[in-house]
């Protein structure tokens, strides 16, 4: 089951590509931050997507609602690409990989220096759906249930977490829902 979908409005046939998102280890330690993760990605529309590329990143930041300069990554100049070459109606493809967070790039979660959120950034471009972005902040399970991840102790002293969540940020946008936010303020 998908955590996060798009199909824009607009007349034109596209498929919509849904989303899932697992953080499979996150380990801590004096030098990084070290997170192994896959992405589960499905075409639940009608149409091929054709050429998807995926960029992704690990940052980290200071508040369970991140501010767009956290959202605006990641940067394709510098994050990690993966290619799929096409996606049926209803096929799906799993994307697994490490990313790496020195530590002079941790972000202090709430300005207190021995926590930090990790905040994982995708971009998805491809012939049949919209250009699209989605974040996932990833931490430990809360106690209630619907609340946001909560941050992990960054001490100095490795510690490695396997039972992580990852609640997506909003939900995705492509060009035109961006467009029109920014048409309107």
């Amino acid at each position: 089951m998908s955590d996060n979908s798009i199909a824009p409005d607009d007349g034109i046939t596209r498929s919509t590509l849904d989303l899932a998102f697992e953080p499979l280890r996150l380990s801590i330690g004096p030098g990084n931050a070290r997170m192994n993760w896959r992405l589960t990605l499905t075409n639940a529309g009608e149409a091929h997507i054709v050429g998807l590329r995926v960029w992704s990143d690990l940052v980290s930041t200071r508040t369970a609602a991140p501010d767009r300069e956290d959202l605006s990554g990641p940067d394709t100049m510098q994050a990690r690409l993966h290619q799929i070459r096409m996606l049926a109606p209803g096929e799906e493809a799993a994307l697994s990989g490490e990313w790496q967070l020195p530590r002079d790039k941790f972000v202090p979660f709430l300005g207190l220096t021995q926590k930090i959120l990790p905040l994982v950034r995708l971009r998805m471009v491809g012939a049949g759906i919209l250009p699209t972005r989605q974040a996932y902040l990833v931490g430990k399970r809360a106690v209630q249930d619907d609340a946001m991840p909560e941050a992990l102790a960054c001490d100095g002293a490795l510690q490695v977490h396997s039972s992580l969540v990852a609640a997506p940020v909003g939900r995705r946008k492509n060009r035109a829902a961006i467009a029109s936010e920014s048409d309107a303020a």
